[in-house]
């Protein structure tokens, strides 16, 4: 997911104010259907990512597995 900012990945300049200007137009669009599925996909890795993080979520029960097997080994 990303959007080239540079023509030639050979370029090392900065970006001319056009350039810049262009770039961020076409992320702006609403109506663009690359932009649309930019979102979309932020979207997912965002409801994916708080469903680890959630109590229950994955992180957790790793955490939670992680400390239960530090427990054990040292005679909890």
């Amino acid at each position: 997911m990303g959007c080239r900012l540079k023509e030639n990945d050979d370029d090392r300049r900065l970006l001319e104010r056009g350039e810049m200007s262009r770039v961020l137009k076409r992320f702006m669009d609403s109506e663009c259907e690359e932009v649309r599925e930019m979102r979309r996909k932020a979207q997912e890795i965002r409801e994916i990512s708080q469903a680890a993080i959630s109590e229950f979520g994955s992180s957790g029960r790793e955490i939670e597995a992680f400390i239960q097997d530090l427990e054990n080994k040292i005679g909890f």
